[in-house]
C-alpha cells in the first residue's frame, strides 16, 4: 500500500510542478518583450507610433516608457486572469478548457500586436 500512496504523492506533485510552467508562460513571454525593448531602446523612436490610419501613415503616438508600461500592464493582468484560472480547482473542466481557450487567445493576440507594434518601428 506504501507504493499507492507514494504514487498519489509524485502525481500531485507534478500536477502542480505543470500548473506552474502553464502560469509562468504568459509573464515569461511578458519579461522577454520588456527585456528585449529595454535593451534596444536605443534603437525605438520616441514618441513611437501605436496607430496607422487607412492610407498606412502613423497618426497616434506615445513615449517608449508609457507605451512599454501600458503594454506589460494589459498583458500582465490577462496573465494573472490566466494563472487564476489554471490554480482554480473548482471550475468544472469543460469551463475551465473553455475559458483558458478563450483568455489565452486573447492575451496571444495582445502579445503579437504589441510585438508587432515594436517591431515595426524598428522595420524587423
Amino acid at each position: 500500500m506504501p507504493e499507492i500512496a507514494d504514487a498519489q504523492f509524485w502525481s500531485a506533485k507534478i500536477d502542480v510542478m505543470k500548473r506552474i510552467i502553464l502560469a509562468l508562460g504568459p509573464m515569461l513571454a511578458v519579461a522577454a518583450l520588456w527585456a528585449y525593448v529595454s535593451l534596444n531602446s536605443e534603437r525605438f523612436p520616441d514618441p513611437v507610433a501605436i496607430h496607422w490610419g487607412v492610407s498606412g501613415e502613423a497618426d497616434g503616438f506615445a513615449s517608449l516608457e508609457s507605451h512599454l508600461a501600458l503594454t506589460s500592464i494589459t498583458l500582465v493582468l490577462v496573465g494573472l486572469l490566466w494563472t487564476g484560472v489554471v490554480f482554480i480547482t473548482r471550475i468544472p473542466r469543460p469551463v475551465k478548457v473553455l475559458f483558458l481557450v478563450i483568455v489565452g487567445t486573447l492575451w496571444l493576440l495582445l502579445f503579437l500586436l504589441f510585438a508587432y507594434t515594436f517591431a515595426i518601428q524598428i522595420d524587423l
